[in-house]
């Protein structure tokens, strides 16, 4: 069975019921959190973000609301040269 989970450096998945479980999917440099219906095969956007990604969430013990730690990766470059 093929599941829509994004293959990422992580990727943490979190069951929101007993068929149900949610993840983070990366597009055009925004993440959001969606949901996959193992029964149905329904796929479903939770989240609207257009900026940053998601580098950690959590849900509410109900799973009505959900917490995001959201940023941009930025990585920076140094030369160093033995060079006199």
């Amino acid at each position: 069975m093929h599941m829509p989970v994004e293959e990422m450096e992580w990727q943490r998945v979190f069951w929101i019921d007993d068929y149900t479980l949610s993840f983070i999917r990366n597009d055009h440099g925004a993440s959001n959190i969606w949901s996959y219906d193992l029964n149905t095969k329904e796929l479903k956007q939770l989240t609207n973000f257009n900026t940053e990604q998601i580098f950690a969430y959590a849900w509410s013990p109900d799973h009505k609301r959900v917490a995001c730690q959201r940023g941009a990766k930025i990585g920076n470059v140094t030369m160093i040269s033995s060079e006199r």
